[in-house]
């Protein structure tokens, strides 16, 4: 599996609140591994909690 796919597939559960404790894990993992996915995860996360999501 492609691991931007993967990365994107977690943060769609992590902002969906039904991500595992492990995949939680997997994807700061992901994240810590690849700085261009990190960036942009970053941004989404932000405008996530920002309430206009």
């Amino acid at each position: 599996m492609n691991v931007e796919y993967s990365a994107w597939k977690l943060a769609a559960k992590k902002l969906a609140n039904e991500a595992s404790a492990e995949e939680l894990r997997k994807l700061d993992e992901l994240l810590r591994l690849h700085p261009d996915i990190k960036g942009k995860a970053a941004l989404l996360f932000e405008w996530w909690d920002s309430g206009t999501g």
